[in-house]
């Protein structure tokens, strides 16, 4: 019975070895909003924050264009003097994430004025606003 018992425990200690090894596949990234911490190899399916770009002074308002990384991702034509009140108020200009990776954006208004600066996701934060005036 002795010799049962320790060929019982060596067979679920083998499976045991077996099976831990297994990698275990999800969001990996730390930016995305859907990392999952359990996740051993990246399966490509991170989601990640919308940006929306916003303006708060109403004079030189409109349009104003939004380029992302070199491409006009478009335009702001309203103005939200103390910020947008969700992301998907008309008169934004948004870019959607697809990696963690950060982003130069510029603005030009329509006399020529230029805002820029770098924005990256956030984990914590579905939606970034950035005010750009």
């Amino acid at each position: 019975m002795k010799t049962l018992n320790f060929l019982l425990a060596i067979f679920a200690f083998a499976l045991l070895v077996s099976t831990s090894g297994c990698d275990e596949e999800g969001c990996t990234d730390s930016k995305a909003l859907n990392q999952d911490f359990t996740a051993d190899k990246d399966n490509g399916s991170c989601t990640y924050s919308t940006a929306v770009f916003y303006g708060s002074i109403p004079s030189p308002f409109p349009p104003v264009t939004v380029t992302v990384n070199g491409s006009t991702v478009g335009t702001i034509s309203a103005y939200y003097p103390s910020g947008p009140g969700n992301c998907s108020v008309p008169g934004v200009a948004t870019f959607q994430f697809d990696n963690g990776e950060k982003v130069d954006w510029v603005v030009t208004d329509a006399i020529g004025n230029i805002f820029s600066g770098t924005l990256e996701p956030n984990s914590f934060s579905d939606c970034l606003k950035v005010r750009v005036y």
